[in-house]
């Protein structure tokens, strides 16, 4: 008589990542205040950072009513990401990418410049920012995961973007995050 042994060795993800919701701004929000201003402030100041977060977060949500998206693809320019808990749904990491012209939606002060025949000079860059994951969360794979996603988004945009690269910055004194960038292959 034969036996068929079957090994399942392969374990459920503790978390999933995808694209955030509304609902999901307010716990990013939080993650981001802790993880960019914990060290910072005070009690009180913390709140107002957090608040001023939240208010940020939403008044650049990705919104599919967009004209400026649909403009150039299909698909939106910028995207939120979140990673949540696989059990309860709790955001437990966040990250951006966005690729539209700095003369639109930006607060840089630009300018959209357009060349005669009416189409925009503007070059789309994606541009990954405000990674985080909660603190009880880290060392889990979770801000690689949410890199990826970020790429992949970047990957997918058709030819919206003139490169398909996924420039970002960090602070030199982020040992973790700088780390993290090299061994995924950014310079």
């Amino acid at each position: 008589s034969e036996y068929q042994y079957e090994s399942s060795i392969e374990t459920e993800k503790e978390y999933f990542v995808s694209d955030a919701q509304f609902v999901h701004l307010g716990p990013a929000a939080q993650i981001l205040t802790e993880e960019f201003y914990s060290q910072r402030t005070n009690f009180i100041t913390f709140q107002l950072e957090r608040l001023k977060t939240v208010l940020s977060l939403e008044s650049t949500f990705p919104n599919q009513q967009n004209s400026i998206s649909k403009e150039r693809s299909r698909r939106p320019l910028q995207q939120m990401i979140v990673a949540c808990n696989a059990k309860n749904g709790k955001v437990v990491g966040f990250a951006e990418v966005d690729a539209r012209p700095l003369g639109n939606n930006r607060s840089s002060g630009a300018t959209d410049t357009a060349s005669e025949d009416g189409t925009s000079n503007d070059i789309l860059r994606s541009y990954m920012y405000n990674l985080a994951v909660d603190k009880k969360w880290k060392r889990k794979g979770i801000a690689s995961e949410l890199v990826k996603a970020c790429e992949e988004f970047v990957s997918d945009m058709h030819d919206s973007c003139i490169e398909k690269r996924l420039y970002l910055r960090v602070r030199k004194s982020n040992h973790a995050a700088v780390a993290l960038y090299e061994n995924m292959g950014y310079k």
